[in-house]
């Protein structure tokens, strides 16, 4: 696993190419959720503004400094489908802001890169919520670190410096999975984002966990903690999928990684909540 820079911004495509969910699960899902799945739309129907109101978030302190979270089963790939295509890079650009709007970069494991690595700016699994993110219209995806199985001892070793107007951290799955201490994810974390070295971070929440309930709600409650103090944004993209730590009924195939009606929601928030930081 190497860390990738985000010099070259790349097209993500969202036709998705993996199968979805069963229909009796999708409406099971979309009954459970209700209208916390809602999201405030443009009249062109992208996301906009700040983060809906099923999603808690907070805004980062201007020109503060940066760190970040995590996410995939607790081994050094996650199990599950293999990655069924590869988006088609667009035209190069300049590294200041583009003419579309934010440029964003990630760090994380599956749950934002889905079962293969981010390259660059190529996303190569249909099963990150990235290409939902770049539908929003202000937004341009520039690359980062997310490695399927990455702890944030392995994202911390992998990132490197990425010229990009916001980044998303979202790691600390793996790090439950293998026992790591709060003191050790936090201090990841902060390095990744000094490494990063993007002037607004938005940490993520992690996501429920089957096996890792309630180590979830209590890591989740750290991370917000640690937003506050290191003066970045916090957002809760999950809001509405948690039965106190484990997923609710039909959203997770596996009690780790979302289904593909989840991924679509939670790029559609992380989409709004960049943009409100930005």
């Amino acid at each position: 696993m190497h860390g990738t820079s985000g010099a070259t911004l790349a097209r993500v495509t969202t036709t998705r190419a993996r199968g979805g969910p069963a229909g009796g699960r999708l409406r099971l899902v979309a009954a459970a959720l209700g209208v916390l799945l809602a999201l405030p739309s443009c009249d062109d129907g992208t996301a906009e503004g700040a983060a809906p109101t099923s999603a808690t978030a907070t805004s980062p302190a201007p020109a503060a400094p940066a760190a970040p979270s995590s996410t995939a089963p607790a081994a050094s790939a996650p199990t599950g489908p293999p990655a069924s295509a590869t988006p088609e890079p667009s035209e190069s650009s300049a590294g200041t802001e583009t003419a579309s709007g934010l440029r964003f970069a990630v760090v994380g494991d599956s749950i934002t890169a889905g079962f293969a690595a981010v390259e660059g700016a190529t996303v190569n699994d249909r099963s990150s919520w990235i290409p939902f993110a770049v539908q929003h219209r202000r937004l341009d995806f520039v690359g980062g670190y997310a490695v399927p199985g990455a702890t944030t001892a392995v994202m911390r070793d992998g990132v490197s410096r990425v010229d990009a107007d916001v980044l998303v951290v979202m790691g600390g799955t793996n790090d439950l999975g293998e026992d790591v201490p709060w003191e050790v994810i936090r201090d990841n974390l902060v390095q990744i984002v000094e490494i990063a070295g993007v002037p607004t971070v938005l940490l993520s929440a992690i996501p429920p966990r089957d096996d890792e309930a309630t180590g979830v709600l209590q890591l989740n409650a750290q991370l917000a903690e640690l937003a506050i103090e290191q003066g970045w944004g916090f957002v809760d993209p999950w809001s509405g999928m948690s039965d106190d730590g484990s997923w609710i009924a039909g959203a997770s195939d596996d009690g780790i990684h979302p289904v593909e009606q989840v991924v679509s929601l939670v790029g559609e928030r992380l989409a709004a909540a960049m943009s409100g930081s930005g």
